[in-house]
């Protein structure tokens, strides 16, 4: 048995087409695998998105009552938080619906990237009435990235 953890702390009710594929997904995966422990990561923010996998007896839902409020936040939680939540785990995967991996996790992970790969990618996304991209948005797409690839 495999344990796998998702952490769906990206995921927001408002978050339109990602939602509805992980939600999709992950309800369908939960009615044909049996076999697996699936535990979700939510927030209170968004743990009505994910309440359907309630329903199964081999998911859980573990709300994290220190939700990270914007990206700075998410991304120290992905990165620091994460790996210390799961450190007593073991046989266990970690899904990821990020655009980076996080690097500290002594796990087996699987990071579905939703989000442009590359700061050219990023500036083309970026409206015109903003000619370029911040330094965080750069420091972490040129760092983080290529580890999590």
């Amino acid at each position: 048995m495999t344990e796998f953890v998702i952490n769906t702390l990206t995921v927001t009710p408002a978050a339109g087409g990602l939602k509805t594929y992980l939600v999709e997904v992950f309800r369908e995966l939960l009615e044909v695998d049996h076999a697996n422990e699936y535990t979700f990561l939510c927030s209170p923010v968004n743990r009505s998105v994910f309440a359907f996998a309630g329903r199964f007896p081999n998911a859980t839902i573990r709300e994290v009552r220190r939700h990270p409020r914007g990206p700075v936040a998410r991304i120290l939680f992905d990165q620091l938080a994460v790996p210390r939540l799961m450190a007593k785990q073991t046989h266990t995967v970690l899904i990821t619906p990020s655009s980076v991996a996080s690097i500290l996790v002594g796990h087996r992970q699987v990071t579905l990237v939703v989000a442009p790969l590359s700061v050219r990618a990023l500036r083309m996304a970026i409206p015109r009435d903003r000619s370029t991209i911040t330094l965080w948005q750069a420091v972490y797409f040129r760092l983080f990235m290529p580890l999590s690839m």
